[in-house]
């Protein structure tokens, strides 16, 4: 395995659990809405870091990543998924996992289907999503490359989530426009600070997006494999 390749996921899921922690962190100072709002984001950032972990060990163990749950409420992982169905709810039940975020709304879950239901992985494998931020300019930019599974939490909002229930709650007005990117995106997603401002890029924004890089993930199941992957 190359050790640069192993050293840049890792470096990945560092700067992951930064950009996630500190959205934790602006939750209260940009929504000003006291403690409790980030409290509730930082149990939320420790869930996603849980999903991204359990997603990997899955792997490990089946080889691939589970495909989304088609339902709301079951929480069972689909037995195939193809690029038609790789969006869906996080498979809480297969991964045995809680079944909400911090504020009581289903995780959203997308997966590369090269990299789930019988997959045939090798070195080079790297999926097809990415994740971008805006920068100071408040331009687009690639935050994370060639992922191939993507969690969010829609946050305290709730706007575009499912609740407990499987209840369907209220879109984002259109001027939420990351929002409303991450609430129907298949290969590229939103990360960013929270801002109610809406004259502020993308529009107002509280998700909190989570992801699984290849180089990790791919290192994690050749180590797991009897004579490792094939190239």
């Amino acid at each position: 395995m190359n050790p640069h390749r192993a050293q840049g996921g890792a470096a990945l899921i560092v700067f992951a659990l930064l950009l996630v922690t500190g959205s934790a962190y602006f939750l209260l100072t940009a929504l000003n809405k006291g403690r409790p709002a980030l409290e509730r984001a930082a149990d939320d950032s420790g869930r996603l870091g849980e999903i991204r972990e359990a997603l990997m060990g899955h792997a490990v163990l089946n080889g691939c990543l589970p495909c989304p749950s088609t339902s709301a409420t079951s929480g069972v992982a689909a037995a195939s998924c193809s690029s038609a169905t790789r969006a869906g709810f996080l498979p809480w039940q297969t991964l045995g996992l809680g079944r909400l975020d911090a504020w009581q709304h289903r995780y959203r879950y997308v997966v590369d289907p090269a990299f789930a239901s019988g997959c045939s992985l090798t070195l080079t494998s790297a999926g097809d999503m990415q994740v971008r931020t805006r920068d100071a300019g408040g331009a687009l930019v690639p935050v994370a490359t060639a992922l191939p599974a993507v969690i969010l939490s829609h946050g305290p909002n709730g706007l575009g989530a499912r609740t407990g229930s499987g209840a369907a709650l209220a879109n984002p007005p259109a001027s939420h426009i990351d929002e409303n990117t991450n609430r129907t995106a298949t290969t590229s997603f939103v990360q960013r600070a929270p801002t109610a401002d809406a004259a502020a890029p993308g529009g107002p924004f509280d998700d909190l997006v989570a992801w699984v890089p290849s180089s990790e993930l791919i290192a994690r199941i050749d180590r797991a494999t009897p004579g490792g992957l094939p190239p």
